[in-house]
């Protein structure tokens, strides 16, 4: 596993507890942080309006109305947070399914 996919479980960890991403700090360290979910949010907005080929970071930026800066301190690349936004849609999914009770059980 490489270090950008250690990094995008750890986020992936940090939303399924407090259902909010998180700003790496130089040193390590994990904040709470509405604009990196605003990020996440846009990003999933977007896949869902226009698909995932053509989706660059400039595009969550123009949608935003935000700088590159503000972006990278909190993410590497749109891979990381489509993995997030991936991981989102399937906890979803998970929430949503209903089992129908197992006869004899």
């Amino acid at each position: 596993m490489g270090l950008t996919n250690r990094k995008t479980h750890v986020i992936i960890a940090v939303y399924r507890k407090m259902r909010v991403y998180s700003v790496r700090k130089k040193n390590g360290t994990l904040l709470r942080d509405e604009v990196s979910e605003k990020i996440v949010e846009t990003t999933e907005y977007l896949v869902i309006q226009q698909g995932v080929k053509t989706l660059t970071v400039r595009m969550v930026l123009k949608e935003l109305g935000v700088t590159n800066r503000v972006f990278y301190n909190r993410f590497h690349n749109i891979d990381e947070v489509l993995n997030i936004v991936y991981e989102k849609v399937v906890l979803k999914m998970r929430e949503n399914i209903q089992f129908p009770p197992t006869p004899g059980v």
